[in-house]
């Protein structure tokens, strides 16, 4: 019996599909990759952002650095007591945004994410006071850092 023409249709439909799906494979994984890489350029892009907005604060305000690198303690009757607690707020918020996004990044760049973060937070009192004091207001992904350092 000789196939009909729908049998012999169906089959180089079946063939082509299987070529075409054998050449697009590499193709689809090639671009899963470019997504994956403008994704990890986009978080690093938007953390720099924020890290240089923190750092562009201790350049106007010289006189907070020491609170948050040189483990200054700042008291509440300090002049510059206002200005610690809102920087500390910004610091506290920057290392959540960073550890929720810590799973998108590599992991040379991710521990050296986590080094500047414990040396931020060990050097600073007003910082660690910041994260005991508001522990409701972050989500568990602060959790490793408070429990090591608050």
């Amino acid at each position: 019996m000789e196939p009909n023409w729908t049998d012999v249709a169906s089959a180089i439909a079946n063939i082509s599909i299987a070529i075409f799906t054998a050449i697009g494979f590499p193709f689809i994984v090639m671009q899963i990759r470019r997504a994956r890489r403008t994704l990890e350029i986009t978080t690093f892009e938007h953390l720099y952002s924020r890290m240089h907005d923190i750092h562009k604060i201790f350049v106007e305000k010289p006189h907070l650095r020491a609170y948050f690198y040189d483990a200054e303690i700042i008291d509440s009757s300090s002049k510059n007591y206002l200005e610690v607690c809102a920087a500390a707020e910004m610091f506290a918020d920057f290392f959540q945004q960073i550890y929720l996004q810590i799973d998108l990044m590599p992991s040379k760049a991710a521990e050296g994410w986590k080094t500047y973060m414990e040396n931020i937070v060990s050097n600073s009192p007003a910082l660690k006071e910041h994260l005991k004091c508001n522990k409701a207001w972050y989500t568990s992904a602060l959790d490793p850092i408070m429990r090591k350092y608050c």
